[in-house]
């Protein structure tokens, strides 16, 4: 829903819920539909902010969560948000697993 109406901090702010309440991993699903709220634009920072607090955290999965993350935006055909998010990971001294 979020996802779909482009709604980037919303979108942001439902995954974390998810993450955090989820007892299973998240589907792919979710992953796709934060990656769809910023297909209409280049503003990144509420993406970014999730990022590194997930990266950052001490959930066990946080590099898978990443990954997932990455792939979907890849599926989602947004290569240059792709770069950005690897870039940030290099930056914040955080390596895909």
């Amino acid at each position: 829903a979020a996802g779909e109406q482009n709604d980037t901090k919303l979108s942001c702010r439902t995954f974390r819920e998810l993450l955090v309440s989820a007892g299973n991993p998240l589907t792919s699903d979710c992953y796709l539909n934060l990656a769809r709220a910023f297909i209409n634009t280049d503003d990144c920072t509420h993406l970014s902010s999730l990022l590194k607090e997930i990266s950052e955290s001490s959930l066990p999965c946080r590099l898978i969560v990443i990954n997932r993350t990455i792939l979907a935006f890849a599926e989602s055909r947004q290569v240059n948000k792709v770069l950005m998010i690897l870039e940030q990971m290099r930056e914040w001294k955080c390596k895909p697993g």
